[in-house]
């Protein structure tokens, strides 16, 4: 029943606003309403990059090609991070524990000297943890926490964002793009100092 209305809603919904629509329900999930709307005056200022459903607004200015970025949770489409490579010749790292999503970015970024790929979850410790499957198995993305109350899963090497850093040599982010079914804020606790000292842009689903 909520997939048709949802349907529905979409169907009769201009394509321009979905994006706004879609921000303005995860400020409210994370109880930062009012500084959306007040990101909303802006508008001019921001550009966005992707597809409908895997892409992302960012300040059209803040990114150099000497820019840094990390992608966590990459699913089936990476345009975002594909079109961040494409517009600023900045180096992008993506991470993903999912079998299919692993699959998926080794094919399409092959010869990608820009595009760097790492095949583990990053988490607010370093383990092997239970990584849950969706209740569709049509779907791809897989969660830590158990979004969908599902039984099946695999095991999964996961990080922290610190260590991350240290393996890839980086002292700092321009930018982190978080889309990881529920983990985020485990993921952003742990990594809270690491943030602060890189004064990181986030962008969080």
């Amino acid at each position: 029943m909520k997939e048709r209305l949802r349907q529905r809603l979409k169907r009769i919904t201009p394509k321009w606003i979905i994006p706004s629509l879609r921000g303005f329900w995860h400020s409210g999930r994370l109880g930062v309403v009012v500084p959306y709307l007040k990101s909303l005056l802006n508008l001019r200022d921001k550009v966005r990059l992707g597809t409908e459903y895997g892409g992302w607004t960012i300040p059209k200015n803040l990114l150099t090609r000497e820019s840094v970025c990390y992608c966590v949770g990459c699913g089936e489409d990476i345009s975002f991070d594909l079109a961040l490579i494409d517009k600023y010749s900045c180096e992008v790292f993506g991470f993903d524990p999912t079998p299919r999503s692993i699959a998926y970015v080794e094919r399409i970024t092959s010869g990608n000297a820009n595009y760097h790929f790492q095949g583990v979850g990053i988490w607010e410790r370093e383990d092997t943890v239970k990584f849950f499957a969706p209740q569709n198995s049509k779907h791809v993305s897989h969660s830590i926490t158990n979004l969908q109350l599902t039984d099946n899963y695999i095991e999964i090497r996961t990080i922290r964002l610190k260590q991350a850093l240290t393996e890839n040599r980086h002292n700092s982010l321009a930018l982190l793009k978080l889309d990881i079914e529920g983990a985020e804020n485990g993921s952003l606790q742990q990594s809270y100092k690491t943030l602060y000292l890189s004064s990181v842009r986030l962008r969080i689903e």
